[in-house]
């Protein structure tokens, strides 16, 4: 900051000092003229001197005051990186110094804020989408193969069990595109939402029914239990689905590999005073006490990933993530080698603005 600039801020009140000493000078010159007394010219020359010297003095020392605030900010302009300076600048002396270094920081520490969690999604949204390529490329592989060796099927038992396969692989494929969809559209959620009234029992069943197969294949009886035939539930249905539809395709994964005669997945629906309840248990693997906290992370498949190959460890991360999203909460237990429950408790007193907010 130069002279001139410090000074020009300050125009108002050089001229309010100035016209102070003119004032002060007119008053009295009246005052004694009227008593008859003179001053002597070399006393208005002294007066305006001694106050001239206050006021450069006073302008000195304030200069020197606010010269290292002013230079910090100059130099933090000059420099591509001021951004990162602005820890450096000094707090300066006066208030107003302060609170706009105080000011500078807290926009700082906000935008750090948000380019480290911009720079996490973008290296989330990076190993997802490598994991995505990976676990695409094998149920291609895998109907590559079928189909070339569809030319030495001998006999419909060959032909029955190629085409079993080439369904799961077409599951997979499936599971694997609708995955990647919706995590495309998280980022832009607040566009792709539509609060309403939903009935729970009719999208259970459309799940349940899209499943039957694979339930079939794999031994497992799905069934709903609830009082309450006609309950609904303030959410997005087409996200609420996504939800139910992720859940669903973990039970089966992971109680496709208990090796039982008979497995069951029960849905469950109930009500309290608080809200509505819906709950998902499988008779599965189960998961280790010591990788319950982090089942909700992304990519984290933990010991249930040595066991289940195809485990990308997305699923219940999105259906955390939407969950808040709509202002539902989501609950894991479970115990390893007896089975796992999740827990969907939608509120009574949630409301659409809150999920606009």
């Amino acid at each position: 900051m130069t002279w001139r600039q410090y000074l020009t801020d300050r125009f108002w009140y050089i001229l309010l000092f100035v016209g102070g000493i003119v004032f002060t000078l007119l008053v009295v010159s009246l005052d004694m003229g009227q008593h008859g007394l003179a001053l002597q010219t070399e006393n208005y020359f002294y007066i305006s001197l001694v106050m001239v010297a206050a006021l450069l003095l006073l302008l000195v020392l304030d200069y020197m005051r606010q010269r290292r605030f002013y230079q910090g900010l100059i130099a933090m302009l000059k420099q591509n990186d001021h951004l990162q300076n602005i820890i450096h600048l000094s707090n300066g002396k006066t208030e107003e110094h302060k609170v706009f270094s105080k000011l500078l920081e807290d926009q700082y520490r906000a935008y750090c804020y948000t380019l480290k969690d911009y720079q996490e999604r973008q290296e989330q949204h990076h190993i997802f989408i490598n994991q995505w390529v990976h676990h695409m490329k094998t149920p291609l592989s895998v109907t590559h193969l079928l189909l070339q060796q569809s030319r030495e099927w001998n006999s419909l038992e060959e032909a029955s069990a190629a085409v079993r396969d080439l369904q799961i692989e077409q599951e997979r494929l499936e599971y694997g595109l609708q995955t990647m969809l919706y995590t495309a559209r998280l980022d832009k959620f607040e566009l792709d939402v539509n609060m309403k009234q939903v009935k729970l029992l009719p999208l259970l069943r459309e799940v349940i029914n899209h499943y039957k197969k694979a339930c079939i294949r794999h031994s497992i009886y799905p069934r709903i239990e609830t009082e309450w035939e006609e309950i609904s539930v303030l959410t997005d249905e087409k996200w609420l689905l996504f939800i139910f539809h992720q859940l669903l395709t973990n039970a089966i994964k992971y109680s496709s590999a208990v090796h039982k005669e008979s497995k069951q997945i029960v849905w469950t629906i109930k009500r309290d005073d608080r809200g509505t309840f819906v709950q998902i248990r499988d008779e599965g693997i189960g998961i280790a006490p010591e990788d319950l906290p982090r089942v909700f992370d992304a990519f984290f498949t933990g010991e249930n990933g040595r066991v289940v190959t195809e485990s990308t460890g997305m699923g219940l991360y999105l259906v955390k993530q939407v969950c808040q999203r709509l202002n539902h909460a989501v609950n894991i237990e479970s115990q390893l080698g007896t089975g796992t429950t999740v827990t969907l408790f939608f509120s009574d007193e949630a409301s659409y603005y809150q999920v606009a907010e």
